[in-house]
């Protein structure tokens, strides 16, 4: 039988995570409604399909958070942390996809500065939780860090055609990695 707290957890876990989904399908029926008129750029719309993909990844892992048994408030939080700044970046990328461009905000196909960063911690958040709760770097974590370098080096740029050819190969290494992940090739 699940332990009450790891119950607790993984309610609380899916819950943000089914916040960031929800602002996003809100965003795209926005964006459906309107006819495309809302004037988003590609780059950005990609990025907020691979958000919802990513989401739903995030979300299959929470029998991850029920296998764990024994809680402390720090382990707590750790697990917690992921889907917040998750949910955070996501808000920051719909807001930007929808506001026009500035220094700080989408500029053109340039998603901004602070969703890539965000998006990077959230990287970082997924090769920690493999070190702290599965023991050690899975062949996973090898993507997750090439996607944490990408975000790195987006955040860096601010050239369009960086940022599409960016959200490209993004999309490429999660579906290499979902694909492995599958196929139980790596875990």
């Amino acid at each position: 039988m699940t332990e009450p707290k790891t119950l607790l957890v993984a309610i609380m876990f899916v819950t943000i995570l089914t916040l960031g989904i929800a602002n996003i399908l809100a965003s795209l029926a926005e964006e459906v409604a309107h006819g495309g008129k809302i004037r988003r750029k590609s780059c950005h719309i990609s990025w907020i399909l691979l958000l919802l993909l990513v989401h739903f990844d995030l979300f299959w892992q929470t029998s991850g958070v029920l296998e764990t048994s024994e809680w402390t408030f720090v382990a707590f939080l750790y697990v917690i942390s992921g889907p917040i700044v998750l949910f955070f970046a996501t808000s920051l990328l719909l807001k930007d996809a929808a506001l026009p461009g500035g220094e700080e905000r989408g500029v053109g196909d340039v998603v901004s500065r602070g969703f890539l960063w965000l998006l990077a911690i959230v990287q970082l958040w997924v090769i920690g939780g493999d070190v702290l709760f599965g023991g050690g770097l899975p062949l996973g974590a090898g993507f997750n860090a090439a996607i944490l370098v990408l975000l790195v080096v987006l955040s860096l740029s601010r050239t369009p055609r960086v940022h599409s050819v960016g959200v490209a190969i993004a999309w490429c290494a999660y579906l290499i990695l979902l694909t492995l992940l599958g196929l139980g090739i790596i875990s």
